[in-house]
């Protein structure tokens, strides 16, 4: 108040604009930051479940792929050998494959078809013979968020039921 007026003085006016500012600022950098951490969690999650599901699927298989652990014999790598895919017999004998390609983990049968287990983000796939039922395999993806890499990588070993 000056001179018995009421009303803020101009210098009340700046003060209390400039709180307001900061604080504004302040909720902006929160909010920008909170939303990169959701973001690179949510990658983070989606990789990691996607890893998980091809690494499965290797193992395992599915509907239309014949995995790993019912092979009754690996064809390549050989024992003591590790390469980027790796070639099996299924128990009806016939070959079946998984490599790496383009970023993508392809499953190829005998008869030619390929299915694509992974669509992209694949860094690289290892197979690992051990002996001749038992095979390490060695799985890394990594997708860029914000101009951040966010890798998963996976190991396991897998023990042939044939």
């Amino acid at each position: 108040m000056v001179d018995g007026k009421k009303g803020f003085t101009i210098t009340e006016f700046l003060f209390a604009a400039a709180i307001m500012i900061l604080a504004a600022g302040g909720l902006v950098v929160f909010c920008v930051i909170a939303q990169s951490v959701w973001l690179t969690g949510n990658a983070r999650i989606d990789l990691q479940q996607k890893s998980r599901m091809a690494m499965e699927t290797m193992i395992r298989g599915s509907a239309e792929i014949e995995g790993i652990r019912e092979a009754t014999e690996i064809i390549s790598p050989i024992v003591g050998a590790t390469d980027t895919s790796i070639s099996f017999r299924d128990p009806s004998g016939n070959s079946r494959s998984f490599s790496a390609q383009a970023g993508k983990i392809v499953y190829v049968d005998d008869y030619g078809s390929s299915t694509n287990i992974v669509d992209g983000n694949v860094q690289s796939l290892t197979f690992t013979c051990m002996s001749l039922k038992r095979v390490e395999i060695g799985l890394s993806m990594a997708v860029t968020i914000r101009g951040k890499v966010i890798s998963a990588d996976l190991a396991t070993g897998v023990m042939l039921r044939n």
